[in-house]
């Protein structure tokens, strides 16, 4: 489980480390699609599918933005099964 203050903490860094970054070089990474912002901070938290706050793409929670652009069907797939992921998880935990 992830512990609120923990992930305020990495939040934080990694907002002060976009933020540090000239606005042509962060926008130049991001139309090569090498975004800074970690959606890798969220894993094992209930967020699931949100709009990343730097690029605006649509990213999941836990799992590392990509320089391919999933389609609507291939989010919902992925999402239903972080979703099942989650509740294997938590049944094993019982």
């Amino acid at each position: 489980m992830v512990l609120i203050q923990d992930l305020d903490n990495k939040l934080r860094q990694n907002a002060e480390a976009i933020a540090s970054l000239d606005e042509d070089v962060l926008s130049i990474l991001i139309d090569i699609g090498q975004c800074p912002f970690e959606p890798l901070l969220f894993k094992d938290t209930d967020l699931g599918i949100f709009i990343c706050p730097v690029c605006k793409e649509r990213v999941i929670a836990g799992i590392p933005h990509t320089k391919y652009r999933f389609s609507e069907e291939e989010l919902a797939y992925l999402s239903d099964l972080a979703i099942l992921a989650g509740e294997v998880k938590i049944a094993f935990q019982l």
